[in-house]
């Protein structure tokens, strides 16, 4: 029996009343369930149409490693002006005949230096693009399962043993918990544009981004208690972090506040005993900018 299976045959005798057919039905919803091995490639990220990056938190070290191994395109960041010179032998005639003589040309041309992006904020853009472009980078992990949650809402609204809602958040719970471990034992690249729960950590050495709330297109539920996903990063008031944490980082990174931002970075591992996929960032950044509506 499957851990779905076991699940549901527990909600169903919490519920009471939930008898075989209901169970039956319910298990035909399984494969809407079961979302944790799904990736999904995200579109080439695009300075024109999405704003411009700025960091909270960039790890410009590992930026410059993934930049090398993934071969981001360089761009000429200095042009210098160069000339040449060469001496040409030749005679030159005159009233008192021919002679010897020497003369000078020069030659002017550019010269383009070609490095990668010192800035850290453009760099983060293209790295994220050069990895996408070959290989998939897991974007889902912030998004709510389907688990067919208007089925199971009529079939469970009636019956006082178990509420709606803590059917839902428990089923949430199992898909994201299944999903979090897949992607911990892989060591995925991840990209996760999501609310975060900003908090201190470790006696105020680290700040955590713990993600609040998953999301559909249209729909967002807050995250299940019994789940997590979360990252750490240096403290703004460390030596260590004042190369990593940025002035905008050092503004929005507030213990208690709940900040809209994407992070790039990698999945570490998956913490059984506390159910929290655990990351660790390369960068924290949001878009800004207005979004160009492409015709």
């Amino acid at each position: 029996m499957t851990d779905y299976s076991i699940y549901l045959t527990t909600a169903a005798t919490a519920a009471g009343a939930l008898v075989a057919s209901v169970a039956t039905y319910m298990q035909s919803r399984l494969t809407r369930l079961r979302v944790g091995t799904l990736t999904t490639r995200i579109e080439q990220i695009s300075r024109s149409s999405l704003g411009a990056v700025i960091c909270d938190y960039v790890d410009i070290g590992t930026l410059q490693t993934l930049a090398a191994q993934y071969s981001v395109e360089l761009n000429p960041e200095e042009i210098k002006q160069t000339s040449s010179g060469k001496r040409v032998r030749g005679v030159e005639f005159g009233a008192h005949g021919a002679k010897a003589s020497t003369n000078h040309e020069e030659q002017q041309g550019m010269e383009f230096l070609y490095r990668v992006p010192s800035d850290p904020h453009r760099l983060t853009e293209r790295v994220i693009d050069s990895i996408n472009r070959v290989e998939d980078m897991r974007t889902d992990l912030a998004r709510l399962p389907q688990i067919g949650v208007s089925e199971i809402s009529e079939l469970v609204k009636s019956k006082a043993t178990i509420t709606t809602d803590e059917l839902i958040d428990n089923l949430i719970a199992v898909a994201k918990r299944e999903q979090f471990e897949s992607a911990g034992s892989r060591s995925e690249f991840v990209l996760i544009d999501a609310l975060w729960q900003v908090s201190e950590v470790d006696g105020g050495i680290n700040t955590r981004l713990s993600l609040a709330e998953l999301s559909t297109d249209s729909d967002q539920l807050t995250m299940p208690g019994t789940v997590s996903l979360h990252l750490d990063i240096p403290q703004g008031n460390t030596a260590s972090a004042q190369e990593l944490v940025t002035a905008q980082g050092r503004q929005r990174l507030r213990v208690d506040a709940q900040i809209r931002a994407t992070v790039f970075g990698n999945a570490a591992y998956f913490d059984n005993r506390t159910s929290a996929l655990v990351l660790t960032p390369i960068a924290v950044f949001n878009r800004v900018g207005h979004v160009r509506i492409k015709n």
